[in-house]
This record gives C-alpha cells, structure tokens and sequence, in this order.
C-alpha cells in the first residue's frame, strides 16, 4: 500500500447542488451497508421507496382525472363540483343553465276559478297568501315553490306562469269537497289531519275542495325549471286557478281549522344520470310525531290517488313514528270517491252533508262525488275506519271491501334509501338526502359534466348538456 493511499482522509470541497446532494444521499445510504447481504436490503428497501411514490403518483392521476370527469372535483380550470339545486336556482336563476328556455303548460286557463284574470297582481305575494291562517300551522308551512315568482330573477319565470285548468283538476275538486263533507257529518272523529299526496295539480285541486273545512298547509320544496325532473311549474300554475278559493275559504272557515297537508308526489320522480335533466326532487318535510301531538292530532288520515296504494318512500319513517306515538295512520283513495250511477243513492236515508257557502265557480257547478259512488256508503266511512266517534255500530255492506283497503292499513318499516336518516331521532326534521339525490354538477367553464350536464352561468349559457 503506498504512502498516498495510507494518509487520512480530507475534505477537500463542499457542495449543495440539488443533484450532487441528491448524489451523496445515494452514497452514503450504501456506505452505511458494507456488507453485499446489507447492502441487497438497502437496495431493496430504497425499490420499495420509488414504487411507493409512484404509487402516489398514479392515486393523484386518478383523483385528477376523477375530478375532470365531474364526479366530485371542485378544483380549478372548469372542474365540476355538485351543488344543492335549489341553492343553485337561488343563486343563479330559476332557470340557470337554460336561459330562455320555456315552460309547458297543458290546458293553460285565461282566469282563473271564479273567472277573474288579476291573478298576475297575485305572483309577488303568492307565497304569503297562501300561508295557513292558524298560527299554529305556521311553522310547518313550507313556502319554497310560491316563493319562486316573486325573486329579482324570475321576471321572464312570471310572465310565463299562468293557471290552468283540466277535467281531472274538476274532479280533484269534487272529491276534496266529498271528503271534506264527511267531516260535517256526526260520526267524523275530532283529532284528524290530512296528508293529501297526489300528482301537484290533483292535490291542490283536492286542497282547494277541502279548504271550506280544512286549513291547506302546503310542502311544496322546489322551484320550476325548464329541465326539471319534478314538473312543479305545474302545482304552481294550478294553485294560481284556485287561489281565489283559497283565499275566499280562508276568510270563512273557523280559525282553530284542522289541517290538510298538501304533498306534490311527483317530488320522488325516477330519474337517472341524464345529462339533459334538472333534479329539482326533494324530499317532504312533514312535523313530527310530537308536533302533530302538540297541535291535538290523534290520528292521520293519508290520501293518495289509487286504491292499494301506500305512503311513498321518504314518508315511511313519518308514518311509522307517527303510528309508535299513537298517532292512528289510514288510507283513503282518491279514485273510491266516484259519482253515482242510476239509483245508487235511492235506498240512502241519511243525506250527505255538505259543506257551507261554496265558492260560485265559473264554468258548470261541480257534480256531487260520494266516497263509494253513493250517498248509501256516506254511512259507513267512519265505522269502516274504526273512526266513528258515536256509540251507534253499523254493519258495513260486504260491498264495501272494494273501496275501504285503506281502512286496514298498519304502517310497517320497510328499507329505502331514505331509511334511518333523521337528525336527533326527529323524523321529518333535519333529515340528510341520500348522496346525489335533488343536486346538479357545475361546471365554470361550461363544458358538459355528466349529471344533469353543465348548469353554471360563469361559462357559455347554452351550456345545457344537451
């Protein structure tokens, strides 16, 4: 060994170049292994390193393009991110996304029910006008959809609103007057509200029939839109034709007046990822268990419009925390209160009530509907129910099977994709929507994002998704 290799190392330079520390770093990582087989570890531990951090690599890559897709990026440069639709119309426009697209409405009416046409002077103060008039009602009320005319965007939304009017609305009426009546008669149990869950124009057609005797307390949660999965344009226009009804009931009926919640059923529309769509659904938002009880509700009585039907999803926790709070659910129908034919009503003895000061209609008086076709059948409503709250028992007609189903209905849990979700054990208050359910994806830059398309304004405004 010569004398030069024997001298004591010196440190001769000292460098930090990113690339030569990067170099020692390499260095001394293997001069700390002297030994081949520590060295084989070393190795293999620093290929574990690098593969790791390509790993990372590739995560990043995909959430990046994830986000590029519009699942639930909120990134910059036009990523997508889901917003609350109905915050989004707040924000933006009733009809963000499709600026200047119109409204449909079949069988649009020049007045409306009492044949006036000042229902436009009604648009801006829609939503205070058809505030329930027992304060106690009040704060169920849910006055999203009527205030939707009145926002300082929605000029172009009401001069395309308008009522309308069809045959099946008129029947609507006169079976919500049908059951009102029976409420005026002697076996009607005190304690009753009703939920009545239909199609928007039949309900608040049933509604404005009930209104003599009932106080309308409408949950109606969601703007119109052009592409709207749920038509509420239409529950709108229609409560436009009836408004004059409601008003005039209002002022007549007591002021302690039960309830007669009104439900738009068209809220849970079917709809999938389209890209064309705007998911205006919502979910109803009905008091509690203890809310109903605080107002001296012991039972509730459900219509909906076909025989066999039950309660629609998002109200199956209602119903059942109702039932195990000793609020009494039933069903009725809408299609059991039909008119009479030939001398259906002849062997009845009692005659069906009827409900005070109607509103005069315009166009022919409305024909009577009886809750089984006839008068006869007025009798046994309330003992089919278990409701009567005479001593009186009367034996039903076996005939009556057909159209009291809805008598022997219990409410039971069943699994939905609403189930379980209350805040504080609350039903109906607070309750979190299931993921993707009444949202829509932005995108700023206005390209397509998948669902419900592109529906910011910051980009081009005919970025529709179509």
């Amino acid at each position: 060994m010569t004398p030069e290799a024997k001298a004591p190392f010196r440190r001769r330079a000292f460098f930090e170049d990113d690339g030569i520390v990067g170099a020692r770093w390499w260095q001394e990582g293997m001069a700390a292994y002297a030994d081949p087989v520590t060295r084989r570890s070393a190795l293999r531990n620093i290929g574990i390193l690098i593969a790791g951090a390509a790993g990372v690599g590739i995560m990043i890559s995909l959430f990046s393009r994830s986000g590029r897709r519009g699942v639930t990026s909120d990134g910059d440069g036009g990523a997508p991110i889901l917003r609350d639709a109905l915050d989004l119309q707040k924000e933006q426009g009733w009809d963000v996304g499709r600026v200047g697209d119109t409204l449909a409405f079949p069988g649009v009416s020049p007045v409306d029910a009492v044949g006036s046409t000042d229902w436009a002077s009604q648009l801006a103060g829609l939503a205070d006008s058809l505030t329930p008039v027992e304060t106690r009602l009040r704060p169920f009320y849910v006055p999203t959809l009527f205030q939707s005319p009145s926002g300082s965007s929605s000029a172009n939304l009401r001069a395309a609103l308008g009522p309308i009017h069809d045959d099946a609305m008129d029947e609507a009426y006169s079976r919500g007057a049908a059951l009102a009546a029976l409420f005026a008669g002697p076996d009607a149990p005190a304690g009753t509200a009703v939920l009545v869950d239909a199609p928007g124009p039949i309900a608040v057609s049933v509604a404005a029939g009930m209104a003599s005797r009932f106080d309308p307390v409408f949950l109606f949660d969601n703007w119109p839109h052009p592409a709207g999965v749920v038509p509420s344009h239409l529950a709108l226009a229609a409560t436009l034709y009836w408004l004059p009804v409601f008003q005039a009931a209002a002022r007549r009926r007591a002021q302690d007046a039960p309830p007669v919640f009104v439900a738009d059923d068209a809220r849970l529309s079917p709809y999938t990822d389209a890209s064309d769509r705007f998911d205006n659904r919502y979910l109803l938002r009905l008091p509690s268990a203890a809310s109903l009880t605080g107002l001296g509700i012991k039972r509730l009585l459900l219509v909906r419009p076909h025989s066999g039907q039950v309660e629609l999803d998002d109200l199956n926790d209602d119903v059942v925390a109702f039932a195990r709070a000793g609020i009494e659910v039933k069903i009725v129908a809408l299609d059991e209160f039909t008119q009479p034919s030939g001398d259906a009503g002849v062997a009845s003895a009692t005659a069906m009530p009827t409900l005070a000061s109607p509103p005069v209609l315009a166009g022919p008086a409305p024909r009577p509907y009886y809750w089984g076709g006839s008068p006869y059948y007025y009798v046994h409503f309330w003992p089919t129910y278990g409701w009567s709250r005479t001593i009186v028992v009367r034996s039903p007609s076996p005939s009556l099977g057909r159209i009291g189903g809805g008598a022997t209905y219990t409410p039971a849990p069943r699994p939905t994709i609403f189930s379980g979700r209350t805040v504080g054990g609350v039903a109906g208050v607070g309750r979190t929507r299931p993921t993707g359910f009444g949202v829509v994806s932005v995108r700023s830059s206005g390209e397509a994002s998948g669902r419900s398309g592109s529906w910011g304004r910051a980009g081009s405004s005919s970025s529709s998704g179509s």
